[in-house]
């Protein structure tokens, strides 16, 4: 598991090396890192640490501070960002 928001620092990079759409949708939003941290947790999910020290899904609350996602699941959102025209 990985930050939601190391992750969206990671695709933010990415879309801009790669100069995809969604970068320059994410620059014009004002707060580009905010952006993809909520885009990856609506297209691919998020995780939340529990009391017993696993992981629950995540309910949209804006909380993304304290939000996990799967190495894993990344991959797969850059895979659909790349789709996005």
């Amino acid at each position: 598991m990985e930050t939601l928001v190391d992750a969206a620092k990671s695709v933010l990079e990415t879309a801009r090396k790669e100069r995809m759409a969604l970068a320059v949708v994410a620059e014009r939003s004002g707060d580009a890192l905010a952006f993809f941290a909520r885009s990856i947790a609506n297209v691919v999910g998020a995780w939340r640490k529990n009391d017993a020290g696993g992981f629950d899904a995540a309910k949209d609350d804006g909380d993304v501070q304290s939000l996990y996602i799967r190495r894993g699941d990344i991959e797969s959102y850059l895979r659909w960002a790349r789709t996005v025209k």
